[in-house]
Order: structure tokens, then C-alpha cells, then sequence
């Protein structure tokens, strides 16, 4: 005979093998992939992507030069002659770094690193940055 508590038993039995069970993964983000040199014209606009993978996603990604964090304003700022300043340096909201006219003074070897709320994830391999070109002197 069938008691209550076997039935019970019986019919949660069934959902758990009916329902498959949903596991996410949540994990540091990381770096997929990133070229070992990059050539860039001299005077022309530029970007570094730094794609990464990461669950829950990125929120913010980190750019370092020869070592030394790209946060800094001077940095990431140019000031002309008449004495107004522009950006010379640029971290777009998907973490490129955006070059607003490539200079030989952009050479050097850069490292991204994604930042998701569960953490910091590992420096991307740099990417060595090489200036070609030469001015046009008008």
C-alpha cells in the first residue's frame, strides 16, 4: 500500500530526474589571445584589444607600458603649444587602448589586465608595440 510519504517521495524522484540540473561557473577572467609584436604608423589613430573571457563579466581592464600602469593622467593626456590639452591615450568601456596619433614615444611592451567583481585576473603575455614611419614635415 501507497502511504503519503512514499508518494511524495516518488514524485519528487521524477522531477529531479526530469529536470537536468543548470550549473554556471564563475570564474576570474582571463586573457584569450594576444600577438607578440604589433607595428603601428606613426601619426595615425591606433587600438590594443585585450579580449578576455570572464563570468560574471568584465567590468574594467588595466593597461600597463614597460611595467608601469597607464592610469596616470599625464599619461594618458598631451598638452599643445597654445597650452589646451587632449587625450592622447584613450581606455574605451570594452578596454581598448586607443591611440590618438601613434608616436615613436608609444613604443614599448604593453600588458592588459581584466578586472571582473570577483576579482583581478592574470596580465595579459605583452604585446611588443613598434612605430614605423617617418613625420611629413609640411
Amino acid at each position: 500500500m501507497a502511504t503519503r510519504a512514499n508518494i511524495c517521495w516518488r514524485l519528487l524522484l521524477a522531477v529531479a530526474v526530469i529536470q537536468p540540473a543548470v550549473v554556471v561557473v564563475a570564474d576570474l577572467p582571463r586573457v584569450l589571445s594576444q600577438p607578440g609584436r604589433r607595428f603601428l604608423a606613426r601619426g595615425m589613430p591606433a587600438r590594443l584589444d585585450c579580449p578576455a573571457d570572464a563570468n560574471p563579466p568584465v567590468t574594467a581592464v588595466r593597461w600597463t607600458k614597460n611595467g608601469r600602469p597607464l592610469d596616470a593622467p599625464y599619461a594618458l593626456m598631451s598638452t599643445s603649444g597654445d597650452g589646451s590639452s587632449s587625450w592622447r591615450l584613450q581606455v574605451t568601456e570594452r578596454g581598448a587602448l586607443v591611440f590618438a596619433s601613434v608616436s615613436p614615444d608609444d613604443a614599448g611592451r604593453y600588458s592588459c589586465t581584466p578586472h571582473s567583481p570577483l576579482g583581478e585576473g592574470r596580465a595579459s603575455v605583452p604585446v611588443q608595440l613598434i612605430v614605423k614611419g617617418q613625420s611629413l614635415i609640411t
